[in-house]
């Protein structure tokens, strides 16, 4: 079975073995190799498991040369025909007696238990069936090990040192047993410097002088090869049971471990949620503000395309080439096409601090007269002192608001304020001042300070139409708005005054404008160009289905105008923006995942090195490098998942016992959405799997080696 021709080992410029040639050939017997420490016994050992492939010579092992042999065939062997037992046992310390002797067996073992139970009783083991090895004595590691290496009935048993560690009475009923084995045809070869088993061995050789010399022979048959079925040693199911138990076993060196990584991954998620917020949430934002059934158009936001040739053109960028404002054709252009049901014009730029009696707010609230609600808050603690307000009037008429809310107003009860009118819309803090049952306010008068005649606070009395959501809840800023009704303000008259013609003509010469061709070349061309003196223009559509066809047709009627449309934002320049930012989002990320990695593998170095030790014994037990691989991706996906919730656990306790109470809470409120959290996931995966890389790299036949010997 064994033949070894001409084997030459060194280490370095140290001779280990020189011109070898021996055979094991005799099944049913017990070889013995006795040699001094140090003579090049466990590198024997290291040679005819496999695990060493560095000589010269030749090894044949069933008939083939040994280098013959690739590591899936050498995991074969280690799994059904040849075993070892080591002198310190190389157990997994943090399983069970059972789970040892479980995991070293091949699957679809007929009568797994009864195998398992038999083996220990032989060892007298049985009681401690449950208990993990890290508890067990000396002796009774030994005694697994053994129990370990026979289970699947391997026909080649490799013994290092087997009584060295054992007591007079042990080392009996370890040599007995030993010698029972012979029944069953398997091969032998023991390694030791302690002569108690000479006698139960029927060949006898010794390492002297670099040589490997036989004592004793025994002349039964020889056989040169011996026949054995190959069966797998893992499944993914098993993959999965290992891992789990593994990660039982190990749990409290885990948590201790992961402590670091769950801080780095809060930290991660934070990071992530900047940006997100800071960009794509803010995008969101600013595309919601438009409803599908809407377009927004401008005459004073101009197309990258137009704004590029302009400025390159070296000209001042004052308008679109023709118009200032948008005149009646304009708007009568558009109202004729197809799909439109209404359109308004309005200067939504424009926006006042005072009532239609040019009257400015003075209203103001102590922190302790608010209502009981709001200083029952935890974020009541980190109010300002005083809160004040001012009016504002809302910057789009009311009955379009719903179609285009730029401020992104979140109406809670009533309604908004009716153009032109001194109806007001309070936040619901404000309401809760009034009455506590806030939808009581709605239609009522409230008294609010203004300043009066020269600079006096009087009371006045408003309407209360609607009342809208603010963000008292999470915190308060010291000045908060109380929204007027729209007003329209149109300054024709201002603009179409000869001062104002020579301003704006002497500004586009000043920027290096050239007045021929211009809107500025004359003040009748400049008349036209000012059109109704409004500069924003909202069309309602009969229904959304006609805002992709809508939409082009105003891109058509006005090329140079960037509009706000949801047909624009998925295509075009709106799309284009949104799509960089996603990928310096993703870039960002990526970099992120690749420091906090490299991180995560520096705090476990420690953790991978026990882990190889771990996967140096599944080696060694015949479990492929596909099986370890997959026992290695299944822990590091369950470790990381639970990281990751850990992470996100915590750092919603921190969210909702600090942070939302904080004036900058707002950057962290889509931290907690599935779709965040999801991205998160995806980012945290692929920052682990630099530990998994490191890991499997670390799979390495010399490394394993080292952890072996």
């Amino acid at each position: 079975m064994i033949k070894i021709n001409n084997l030459m080992k060194s280490f370095n410029d140290k001779v280990i073995f020189d011109d070898v040639n021996i055979e094991f050939c005799d099944t049913g017997e017990i070889y013995c190799i006795l040699g001094e420490s140090g003579a090049g016994k466990s590198t024997l050992f290291q040679i005819l498991f496999g695990l060493d492939n560095k000589y010269e010579g030749q090894y044949i092992l069933n008939g083939v040369d040994a280098k013959q042999y690739t590591q899936n065939q050498w995991s074969d062997i280690r799994s059904s025909l040849m075993q070892i037992v080591y002198q310190d046992f190389k157990l997994l310390e943090n399983f069970s007696v059972y789970d040892n002797l479980n995991y070293a067996m091949n699957i679809n073992v007929e009568n797994r238990e009864d195998k398992i139970n038999d083996a220990l009783k032989k060892m007298d083991l049985a009681q401690h069936i449950y208990k993990k090895v890290n508890k067990l004595s000396g002796g009774e590691k030994q005694r697994l090990a053994f129990a370990r290496a026979i289970i699947n009935n391997p026909k080649l048993i490799l013994l290092d040192e087997p009584t060295g560690n054992l007591d007079d009475k042990n080392a009996n009923i370890i040599m007995q047993y030993i010698s029972t084995l012979k029944k069953d045809g398997s091969m032998i070869i023991i390694i030791t410097h302690d002569s108690r088993v000479i006698p139960y061995c029927s060949n006898i050789l010794e390492i002297v002088d670099k040589k490997i010399i036989t004592k004793n022979k025994n002349n039964d048959i020889i056989i040169s090869k011996i026949d054995y079925e190959v069966i797998s040693k893992q499944s993914k199911l098993s993959s999965f049971k290992y891992t789990t138990k593994s990660i039982k076993h190990n749990l409290s060196d885990i948590l201790l471990n992961n402590i670091p990584v769950i801080s780095i991954f809060i930290v991660f998620i934070c990071c992530m949620s900047l940006l997100w917020t800071n960009s794509i949430s803010s995008s969101d934002k600013f595309y919601n503000k438009i409803s599908d059934s809407a377009i927004y158009v401008t005459s004073s936001n101009f197309t990258d395309e137009y704004r590029n040739s302009v400025i390159n053109d070296k000209k001042p960028l004052m308008n679109d080439g023709t118009r200032i404002n948008f005149s009646n054709s304009d708007l009568e252009m558009v109202e004729n096409l197809e799909g439109v049901d209404s359109v308004t014009l309005f200067n939504g730029h424009i926006t006042s601090t005072d009532d239609t009696n040019d009257n400015t707010c003075a209203h103001m609230i102590e922190k302790n007269n608010l209502s009981k609600i709001t200083k029952s808050l935890p974020s009541f603690t980190q109010y300002p002192n005083t809160i004040e307000f001012e009016f504002n009037t809302l910057n789009v008429p009311k009955d379009y608001i719903s179609d285009y809310n730029p401020k992104n107003i979140a109406l809670l009860h009533g309604e908004y304020p009716q153009d032109e009118s001194e109806d007001i819309l309070i936040p619901e803090f404000l309401a809760q001042t009034f009455d506590l049952n806030i939808e009581n306010v709605i239609g009522e008068k409230v008294s609010i300070n203004i300043y009066g005649d020269q600079s006096k606070i009087i009371s006045k009395e408003y309407v209360v139409s609607g009342i809208y959501e603010s963000l008292y809840k999470n915190s308060l800023e010291d000045i908060q708005i109380i929204y007027l009704g729209f007003r329209n303000v149109v300054r024709t008259e201002l603009d179409e005054k000869d001062s104002t013609y020579e301003m704006f003509k002497n500004d586009y010469l000043n920027f290096g404008g050239v007045l021929d061709g211009s809107l500025y070349s004359s003040k009748e061309v400049y008349l036209n160009a000012i059109g109704t003196g409004m500069s924003d223009m909202i069309i309602k559509l009969e229904d959304s289905s006609y805002n992709q066809e809508v939409s082009f047709q105003i891109q058509e009627l006005f090329p140079n105008l960037k509009f706000m449309s949801q047909s624009k934002f998925k295509t075009g320049e709106y799309k284009s923006l949104y799509e960089a930012m996603i990928k310096l989002i993703v870039i960002a990320c990526l970099i992120l995942s690749v420091i906090f990695g490299s991180i995560i593998i520096f705090l476990n170095k420690s953790y991978i090195k026990r882990r190889n030790k771990e996967v140096a014994i599944l080696y060694s037990l015949g479990y492929k490098k596909k099986n370890i691989y997959s026992i290695l991706m299944c822990e590091y996906a369950i470790v990381t998942t639970i990281n990751y919730i850990i992470a996100y656990v915590l750092l919603f306790g921190i969210y909702n016992l600090y942070i939302k109470y904080t004036v900058n809470y707002f950057k962290f409120e889509d931290t907690f959405t599935p779709l965040l959290f999801c991205v998160g996931y995806f980012f945290i995966i692929i920052m682990t799997l630099f530990s998994v890389i490191f890991s499997i790299n670390g799979i390495k036949l010399k490394k394993l080696q080292n952890h072996l010997r």
